[in-house]
């Protein structure tokens, strides 16, 4: 993101919205519903009139007011799940012309993600650590998260992947699920979506993006790319000159 902000005349604004298990999956999706109408609505206010902006701008010219004809979303992850729901679900309002989602698999609708693992087979340890964690939110006994920059929570992250209790933490809301947001979608409405996923995955599969990406496609013009690493690859693995042996392009949409 620093990156693009440095070589692209983009506004980049990241939303802060309430995190797993200590808010639940439907308040996830308000505060995002929020944020774009916010966005669309009381941006240009407080751009022209933010006190930082106005140091920079002492004339009141050449403030950067956002373009809100010309909005992308991108996340990773969570992220990535929720610059795609909004894609379906808010673009409305949201006005959305392209989503950039990264590992965004995460549906409790798709029976492939994260499932339960079978009684007798499951780890003690890894349950206790997940039982815990949940009692102390049933107490509300832990304050509400907005932040939590990795691995910040991989102890709780990894236990929930291994007992495949996600869905137990998130919901099934139907706005929360695959099913729910395309059936919720707005002909016409819905943008380009760019699925990019590591086929070595552990958290979100790649057969399950790609699928992800199949479903997307009867309602837009949806593409992925891959790479041969895991979730948060853009941490170590970089597009460039070499790349292409390491995805598939963009282009290449998939029917």
């Amino acid at each position: 993101m620093v990156q693009l902000a440095l070589t692209t005349p983009a506004i980049l604004i990241s939303p802060a919205y309430r995190l797993l298990p200590e808010s639940t999956g439907s308040e996830l999706l308000s505060d995002i519903r929020d944020f774009w109408i916010w966005l669309n609505s009381e941006s240009s206010f407080l751009f022209s009139n933010h006190p930082y902006l106005q140091t920079l701008y002492p004339d009141g010219t050449g403030i950067p007011i956002p373009d809100t004809s010309r909005i992308a979303s991108a996340g990773e992850s969570a992220g990535g799940f929720l610059s795609i729901q909004s894609g379906l679900l808010f673009n409305p309002s949201a006005k959305i012309r392209a989503v950039a989602a990264s590992y965004p698999a995460q549906y409790p609708d798709v029976a492939s993600y994260n499932p339960r693992a079978e009684e007798g087979k499951r780890d003690a340890t890894q349950e206790a650590i997940v039982d815990a964690y949940m009692a102390k939110v049933a107490e509300r006994k832990l304050p509400v998260r907005i932040s939590s920059p990795w691995p910040e929570g991989r102890e709780l992250v990894m236990a929930m992947v291994q007992t495949g209790r996600h869905r137990e933490m998130m919901g099934e809301e139907k706005g929360l699920t695959l099913r729910g947001a395309l059936d919720g979608a707005v002909d016409g409405e819905v943008p380009a979506i760019w699925v990019i996923q590591g086929d070595e995955d552990d958290l979100v599969r790649f057969s399950f993006s790609l699928s992800l990406s199949l479903s997307l496609s009867l309602f837009s013009n949806a593409f992925y790319v891959f790479s041969l690493s895991c979730h948060f690859f853009y941490s170590f693995f970089r597009f460039g000159a070499d790349s292409d042996k390491n995805h598939r392009s963009p282009n290449q949409r998939q029917t």
